[in-house]
């Protein structure tokens, strides 16, 4: 029997990279005896919805939706006109959906239906409205049209994308300088252009716009617009000249539902312009004279129009790109559509993630020089700045929070609120050892915390592991990485020695020539030094750069070499339990190059909780729970009548064993206790349903009944003594009539007033 201990620190280091796991028996489980555990579901996540970064070109579709184009994020995020993020999909790469330009040749277009064409320096690829692939060429052997594909063998740059009503699509080629026409699935049907300065040469065309017969190429390097038909005859030219009358290298054209033609050059003057579709100059706007100082049309490639006119552009924020829109006379209506990722509740370049006490979650946003502190469900709290380059974060179970910051070269103590705490509050790991080394630290990026110890790794000259007292600072142990290669990425704990036990410490190192997660032993000697021996070749030969463990002893690590699954799970025998999250900017998945850090910390619940850097800046939550779904009965009404009778509601929930508790938001129409729903007024009562969760079941969502409460009907009847006759010159009589319960009075009256009153 097998007896593993219970961690003594119920927070495990999420440094971005690494986890250090104690073992104090050895035990072996068969891998045919071992189920596979669910694959863990994405739950939320926060900090990166709607930031840009570098845009390069923007599309409107019929509806106004914006869709944007960010080459430094590799990825299309797609706004509502009022600027409320719709979706987002993308992400680096060379895989179908993903995008591999980071600089300005990338363009985006939009066909007739709604269909988006995006494509980078060596790629034509087409979506749906909401970002799912689809065939170009069906007999291409990706979704996308790239160099390997026959016809696009003799391309060089593709810097820009359009489609025409009928479907056809036009590429620009920068590099050589012509444009080339497809068939909506690929094939070739026209090329024109050469490099030169004559009338249907190019010099580095950028951008390209078809309305109706004709079609637009912003020929940026001879400073002018040129127009085609659709079959690439060439018909006229304008010089797009800058406010101070040079010439002007235009930049991005789109096109009206007037045919109207709009041009940016922001190179020169950073305004735009709108020409007739014969190139008759009709007016400019947005130059830094007539914008806010602080949004200057500037860097824009893309423009677009809607169908009101109102045209978009890049405005600047704080040297970050935001979409300004303007009117049909060039006033400025919205101030920034978008978020700039140094925004409170954004992130840029989150390294590290962790839990205090109550679930809170506190994020090293390393980019940004911060520390951000969200509710549990990713709610902006508050920020501590004046860091440099954040790197890890953990919390120990006295809701202490440690940061180790890489460009100070230095470890910092703070209490939930973010104030310095302890003496030392934070110290750069002098000491000296009984060997006669100084601990110093060099790039430190690796964070963990067990028991009375705080562990730190180090991606720099120094390559090695040293441990500290929490409450002193005092160095107790140092270890030289023994491994080629500087690559060490951080480090967590899954047991706390205070006794002499020793721990096994796993490191990862994402060296291309040494990748893999590395063990070490750990021990505390009756002086209070410790001992960090290494054990041999690597426990698991990953290319990890995080590393985490739970409360089971499992290991999480975060292999970036795995487009497919980078988040892993396994257990102390180094079997793989599951994999999951694919390379993207999708909900659930995880964008990754080498460069770049994925912090990883799992609750005390289970959750785990990653960052994502390369791009998607974000928070996300993954749960590996059962799901519950609730269900209201078929026979729950779906309208009463003011006045009938209190009646039961039939909810059925998931399988935790917690009860759906049932209640109102319209306490003024309807009330309910227990199950039973009493009506006490006209209008809509909503009846809401809830389920808790469980340590094995996620919370179920919310689910909402409306049942709409009508009027009661009233009957008004004469009284039996009511005559059905009378003669001409009889008295007056008195009628008896009863009417409904509402309390209101029975109006009697006469029909024709000529025969009687």
């Amino acid at each position: 029997m097998t007896i593993l201990f219970k961690p003594t620190s119920k927070h495990y280091s999420v440094s971005k990279i690494t986890s250090i796991l104690l073992l104090l028996v050895y035990c072996y489980f068969p891998q045919s005896l071992l189920a596979a555990d669910p694959v863990p579901t994405f739950q939320r996540s926060w900090g990166n919805e709607g930031t840009l970064n570098g845009v390069t070109d923007i599309a409107i579709d019929a509806a106004d939706n914006i869709y944007v184009l960010d080459s430094s994020y590799s990825r299309v995020t797609k706004f509502s006109k009022a600027g409320v993020v719709l979706t987002q999909w993308g992400g680096f790469g060379n895989v179908d959906g993903t995008f591999n330009s980071t600089s300005g040749s990338a363009g985006i277009g939009l066909d007739s239906v709604g269909n988006v064409y995006v494509n980078d320096i060596s790629r034509l690829q087409k979506f749906t409205s909401n970002g799912v692939q689809l065939d170009i060429s069906p007999n291409d052997s990706t979704k996308a049209l790239s160099f390997s594909s026959l016809v696009m063998t003799d391309w060089s740059s593709l810097s820009d994308v359009a489609i025409d009503a009928s479907g056809s699509i036009y590429v620009v080629d920068s590099v050589k300088h012509r444009v080339r026409k497809l068939s909506a699935t690929g094939q070739v049907i026209a090329n024109w252009g050469s490099n030169g300065a004559g009338n249907g040469q190019f010099n580095s065309p950028s951008r390209i716009a078809v309305h109706d017969d004709f079609v637009y190429v912003a020929d940026t390097g001879n400073r002018r617009i040129q127009r085609f038909s659709l079959d690439g005859d060439y018909q006229l030219q304008w010089t797009v000249y800058a406010v101070n009358g040079a010439a002007a290298g235009p930049v991005g054209i789109a096109t009206d539902s007037n045919g109207k033609v709009y041009v940016s050059d922001p190179n020169q003057s950073g305004t735009l312009q709108r020409f007739s579709a014969d190139g008759v100059y009709e007016a400019r706007w947005g130059s830094i004279n007539t914008v806010p100082p602080s949004y200057p049309v500037a860097s824009s490639r893309g423009i677009g129009v809607d169908s009101t006119g109102f045209t978009y552009a890049v405005g600047m924020l704080n040297s970050l790109p935001r979409i300004v829109r303007f009117d049909a006379t060039g006033v400025m209506q919205i101030t920034g559509l978008g978020y700039a990722s140094n925004e409170a509740g954004k992130l840029s370049t989150p390294t590290d993630v962790a839990l205090d006490s109550l679930g809170n979650v506190y994020v090293a946003d390393s980019a940004n020089n911060r520390i951000q502190k969200f509710d549990s469900n990713g709610s902006y709290l508050a920020q501590w700045t004046n860091f440099s380059t954040p790197y890890g974060i953990v919390i120990d179970d006295e809701d202490t929070v440690f940061i180790v910051e890489k460009g100070a070269a230095r470890l910092q103590k703070r209490d939930v609120a973010g104030q310095p705490i302890g003496n030392p509050s934070q110290w750069n790991g002098s000491g000296t050892l009984s060997d006669g080394t100084t601990g110093t630290f060099n790039q430190p990026v690796g964070l963990a915390i067990a028991g009375d110890y705080v562990f730190t790794v180090e991606d720099g000259g120094n390559a090695r592991i040293q441990v500290f007292n929490k409450y002193t600072g005092a160095r107790v142990a140092y270890r030289a990485n023994n491994i080629s290669g500087i690559r060490v990425a951080g480090i967590a704990v899954d047991s706390a020695p205070s006794d002499g036990s020793l721990a096994t410490v796993y490191i990862s190192v994402a060296n291309i020539f040494t990748a893999g997660v590395w063990k070490y032993s750990f021990g505390i000697d009756s002086s209070g030094n410790g001992q960090l021996t290494p054990l041999g070749t690597p426990w698991l030969a990953r290319f990890s750069k995080g590393l985490a463990v739970d409360n089971a002893h499992n290991i999480y690590i975060t292999d970036i070499s795995n487009t497919s699954a980078i988040l892993h799970k396994y257990n102390t025998n180094g079997t793989e339990l599951v994999s999951w999250a694919s390379q993207g900017v999708g909900k659930g998945q995880i964008t990754t190059t080498q460069s770049v850090e994925i912090g990883i910390f799992v609750a005390d619940d289970g959750d785990v909780y990653t960052t994502d850097t390369a791009g998607n800046g974000r928070v996300q939550v993954f749960s590996s729970k059962i799901s519950q779904l609730i269900v209201f009965d078929v026979n729950t009404p779906s309208s009463q009548v003011y006045g009938d009778a209190p009646f039961d509601v039939v909810v059925t929930g998931g399988t935790s064993g917690n009860p759906v508790i049932l209640s109102s938001s319209t306490l003024n129409v309807c009330t309910v206790s227990g199950n039973r729903v009493t009506v006490s007024a006209v209008g809509v009562c909503t009846l809401v349903a809830n389920q808790a969760g469980s340590s094995s079941h996620l919370a179920a969502s919310e689910v909402t009944k409306t049942i709409t409460v009508t009027k009661a009907p009233q009957l008004v009847s004469f009284g039996v003594e009511t005559p059905t006759s009378k003669t001409v010159g009889d008295s007056p009589f008195e009628v008896s009539v009863l009417g409904g319960d509402s309390g209101n009075p029975v109006i009697l009256s006469s029909s024709p007033s000529s025969v009687c009153t």
